[in-house]
């Protein structure tokens, strides 16, 4: 590209230089020289072929033609800025630039009549070259602030002079403030391995706060981990295609996620039906069996129709729930807790709970709760409370227990007093009796005969299918306050008619996944004294305290609409009472160290953010690839290696395989992998730590 660069402005020198007369000149001879029986451009060259495959004059054009597809280097990468896709591409190299980019297919076929992965990637991962590796928005080198923040003033400066200041800064602070007033930002692990164990590895070793970040850009499903007790546990997307009936809410699969949208479409070819909620007409509803164009945020109403007319007219899956759901728990009448072994027995545990064995006619622990230990102590993974692999197949059988849904009965308490206890299926029962299909019509803007309709369709293919009926979730709809109550209505229609577990069936989205293999390896790497040894303080609420977002919450308005406290009374009683980390533990946090990731255009109440925290800030650096809104509000910008210059690996919750990705070129540029970078920091942090006499602090 260089060597074409330099002869097209030789070209263009020359020709601006020429008159018409002497173009002209040029023009005869060139004509001349075609006319001459030997002339070197010769007429018998311009002559047709006859036979391509027999010699002629001139086969030239063939080596120039094979010329370019000649690559001097292929490379495996991904695009991974701003999705967990983990699509495959090749990268072709020649004369040390980038020039192709291409989808191969190298992702194994999953057998039987499951489609293909590959080829697998999107036109926005395809963009990724031109606007990022040779962008106009690249940070090519080390910047260092001279104007006020957000003015987007900088000079270049050199790697030992960014670093000396950032490592200045940040050892004057755990000198003065504490270790936990500086703190590290970076996305999830899966979209760069490597990167985000540089990050966490250098803030864990100084004691440093890591900052989370589900929480932060909002895309994690509250629900799940409210009603499963997993943050993620999504089936892969392959699985789209098992299901026999797909319902999708909240979600505009062929936008947000092109390399795995074919699932649903070929799903339908292969005999579901696809039902998408949704207030506007999209490109993802033009694929659907039935649309239903439900008012904006009314997802939990409608699904509560549905669930009414389910258990009313008895559509559940009864076995299931009882085996596989808390639905026959029993729970206390007099104060809606759970009926507890402590209750009933002295020295009992708190997290053994009972059901009602029609059988025997009397309350019965159910096995598999919380406070059964599995026979095998295996050690626990990181970031999780147990590891369920312990316990042996089929440890919450029931065997002979026939647990009832339905009733109230009484037991009598350890310490003599008897009180009514009843299944949860009977208090849900009433709870729903209340939301029929007529009451959500009128806040759905559905006929109330649709609901219906929807319901009994849902159920019975369960039935007829063994539990292939899928609900799929989106992304952007966990944005929102109320998704808590979409995702637990969501779950509650699955789990009533014996989806969940099933393949083409259950509840699903495409936001993480917290068990593949290597969250091990990055826990060790990351966090080599531990995650417990780590300080992870909850971005959120970090950001609500200290940029004082109270007053943007209006406390009445929640009152009205049937909360005892105001969401303000309980973040603030959630962090008085330390149910929420804090960090830091006194003070305002001083150094904030962002990567790969812009964090303030994602933030919530962004204004409110640098008018009241921003300032408190010490030292704020930005790691990026390009410059974007934090880099304008960053003192020091530091250029990072991109995905097709380093080594990483990159995983995902859409498929089960991992990517290595190898690098197509030398970081360009300035830059450095975050790996080298931290690497380098570390070294300055100690060589400044030990001209200022300070090599040693106790980080209680």
């Amino acid at each position: 590209m260089r060597v074409l660069q330099k002869d097209y402005e030789r070209r263009h020198i020359i020709m601006s230089n020429l008159s018409r007369r002497d173009f002209l000149k040029a023009a005869g001879v060139a004509s001349l020289a075609l006319a001459l029986p030997e002339g070197v451009l010769s007429l018998e060259a311009l002559a047709a072929v006859e036979d391509p495959m027999k010699p002629y004059p001139y086969k030239g054009w063939e080596d120039l033609y094979r010329g370019i597809w000649k690559w001097d280097k292929v490379a495996a990468a991904t695009h991974s800025s701003n999705c967990t896709g983990a699509c495959r591409w090749r990268v072709y190299v020649k004369d040390g630039v980038i020039l192709r980019e291409e989808q191969p297919r190298e992702f194994p076929s999953l057998g039987g009549d499951i489609p293909d992965f590959a080829p697998r990637g999107c036109q926005k991962g395809a963009c990724y070259n031109t606007t990022y590796t040779y962008g106009p928005e690249r940070v090519k080198y080390p910047l260092i602030r001279v104007g006020e923040r957000g003015e987007g003033k900088f000079r270049q400066a050199t790697w030992d002079e960014a670093l000396e200041l950032i490592a200045g800064k940040i050892v004057d602070n755990i000198k003065e403030n504490g270790s936990d007033t500086v703190g590290l930002f970076t996305p999830v692990p899966a979209i760069s391995n490597v990167r985000f164990c540089s990050f966490h590895r250098f803030g864990h070793l100084i004691g440093a706060t890591a900052y989370t970040f589900y929480d932060w850009y909002g895309d994690l499903p509250p629900g799940s981990t409210a009603t499963y007790g997993v943050m993620t546990d999504p089936c892969e997307t392959a699985d789209w295609f098992n299901s026999r009936y797909i319902i999708i809410q909240g979600a505009r699969l062929t936008d947000t996620r092109i390399p795995d949208a074919h699932f649903y479409t070929e799903a339908r070819y292969n005999g579901a039906k696809i039902v998408i909620f949704s207030p506007d007409y999209n490109p993802t509803v033009t694929h659907a069996d039935q649309w239903v164009p439900l008012k904006p945020g009314t997802d939990a109403a409608f699904n509560m129709g549905m669930a009414n007319v389910i258990v009313g007219r008895k559509l559940y899956d009864a076995p299931y729930i009882k085996e596989q759901t808390d639905l026959p728990f029993l729970v206390r009448v007099d104060d809606k807790k759970f009926l507890r072994e402590s209750d009933l027995v002295k020295d009992g545990s708190k997290e053994r709970f009972y059901s009602w064995d029609i059988k025997s006619n009397k309350p019965v622990l159910m096995r598999g709760t919380w406070g059964d230990k599995p026979p095998k102590e295996l050690p626990t993974p990181p970031f999780a409370g147990r590891n369920t692999m312990g316990y042996e197949p089929g440890t919450i059988a029931l065997n002979d227990i026939d647990p009832a849904l339905e009733g109230q009965f009484e037991v009598t308490l350890q310490d003599g007093k008897k009180v009514k206890v009843e299944p949860v299926f009977e208090s849900l029962k009433r709870t729903l009796a209340d939301f029929t299909p007529a009451k959500a019509s009128k806040i759905t803007g559905i006929k109330a005969s649709v609901i219906e309709g929807l319901a009994t369709e849902y159920a019975e293919t369960a039935r007829k299918t063994g539990g292939k009926v899928l609900i799929i979730n989106g992304v952007g709809a966990n944005h929102w306050f109320h998704v808590l109550e979409n995702n637990r209505t969501q779950m509650l229609l699955a789990g009533l008619v014996g989806s969940v577990g099933k393949n083409g069936g259950g509840w699903t989205h495409y936001v993480g996944q917290w068990k593949p293999v290597n969250i091990a390896g990055i826990a060790q790497v990351a966090f080599p004294m531990g995650p417990a040894k780590q300080r992870f303080v909850n971005t959120t609420m970090w950001l609500y305290k200290h940029s004082n977002m109270k007053d943007l919450i209006d406390t009445e308005e929640q009152k009205r609409h049937g909360y005892k406290k105001g969401i303000k009374e309980y973040m603030e009683e959630s962090i008085s009472k330390g149910w929420m980390p804090m960090s830091p533990a006194k003070g305002d946090p001083k150094v904030l160290i962002v990567g790969l990731a812009n964090f303030l255009g994602q933030a919530k109440g962004q204004d409110t953010i640098l008018r009241n925290m921003w300032h408190k800030l010490d030292l704020v650096v930005d790691i990026n690839i390009r410059i974007d809104t934090t880099a304008f509000y960053s003192d020091v910008v530091l250029p990072a290696a991109g995905h097709y210059e380093k080594h990483d690996i990159v995983s995902t919750e859409e498929h089960t395989f991992f990517q290595c990705l190898t690098p197509a070129v030398e970081p360009l540029y300035g830059s450095k992998t975050e790996w080298e970078i931290f690497r380098l920091l570390s070294e300055k942090v100690q060589s400044v730590a030990e001209k200022k006499g300070f090599t040693s602090f106790n980080d209680a």
